[in-house]
């Protein structure tokens, strides 16, 4: 067992911080963040981050380490979730990785090594400037020509990931697909039981709606404008659940106009995070309907 990370992912509103807080509790386990966005400090309340209390019973990892206006990328996670498990081993307690950023996730398991020498400001600098040109569109063009199968995994709407893939391409001499293809031949460096939680659609949908109305009951307007006026990074910009409220900080929309785009944007990234969980073939899948659901896992587990 010392070797072994239990992970627990899925789309969001699946209860995926409820399963894992109660394993942790029966299987003497700390939690390793896998939600992008949790690792920015003051996004708590849009990126429903367990609770002071929760975090105090059992002990968490990677949430509230960088500042919105700082960048934080797969290559930083993959790097960090690694250093916490190890502590955790060291501790004799169990790893629980808990989170649905699938990009996250997926390299994390597959043991995906990054490129030391990928990052080039200069580059980087030119394809930001030809995406203000051209549009993103153009890039994944260009990135569909060297790398199709990077390209399929992404959207015009993906501008950061599409920028990456080809300054990754022009700074290495390699496509990101080689480099993955490369650093699988060693393998993971953990052994992972993973669960992927699911609901039927309409139940999802329902779930992701009202949790937004909480969000908004909780202080997630005020929430968004204090990190919206700080300037954010490119990623903690990205963030579904703030910068919807750009509009609404100009006096273009209302709050309820903004509660809805946040629910369209929510229920569409949810689509996205089953289709990207579905092609990891060593999910065990769960329907987490009923709370006994939870003990299935830890049988399992």
């Amino acid at each position: 067992m010392s070797n072994r990370v239990l992970v627990i992912t899925g789309p969001t509103a699946t209860g995926k911080s409820s399963v894992a807080l109660e394993l942790c509790r029966h299987l003497d386990g700390e939690i390793v963040n896998a939600d992008a966005m949790q690792v920015y400090r003051g996004m708590d309340i849009g990126t429903a981050k367990s609770s002071p209390a929760e975090r105090k019973e059992v002990p968490h990892h990677l949430i509230d380490i960088r500042s919105p206006s700082e960048s934080y990328s797969v290559a930083d996670y993959v790097r960090d979730a690694a250093l916490a498990i190890r502590d955790i081993h060291l501790r004799g307690h169990l790893a629980v990785v808990c989170g649905g950023t699938g990009l996250y996730v997926q390299s994390l398991m597959e043991g995906i090594q990054f490129h030391p020498h990928s990052y080039n400001p200069e580059v980087r600098r030119e394809l930001e400037e030809q995406a203000d040109r051209e549009g993103v569109a153009a890039l994944r063009r260009q990135l569909q020509e060297m790398d199709p199968e990077s390209a399929s995994r992404l959207t015009d709407g993906d501008r950061r990931r599409v920028i990456r893939a080809l300054e990754m391409i022009r700074t290495t001499g390699s496509t990101p697909t080689a480099l993955r293809e490369q650093s699988r031949l060693e393998g993971p460096s953990f052994d992972f039981t993973s669960f992927c939680l699911t609901l039927e659609r309409p139940l999802l949908y329902a779930r992701i709606e009202a949790r937004i109305d909480r969000m908004f009951e909780a202080g997630l307007p005020q929430e968004a404008a204090s990190v919206l006026s700080n300037q954010p990074g490119p990623t903690a910009r990205q963030a579904i659940g703030y910068k919807e409220f750009a509009p609404w900080q100009a006096g273009e929309q209302d709050l309820t106009q903004v509660a809805e785009q946040i629910k369209i944007a929510t229920r569409h990234y949810a689509k996205r995070q089953l289709t990207w969980f579905r092609r990891m073939s060593t999910l065990v899948w769960i329907d987490n309907v009923e709370p006994q659901k939870t003990m299935e896992i830890l049988k399992r587990a």
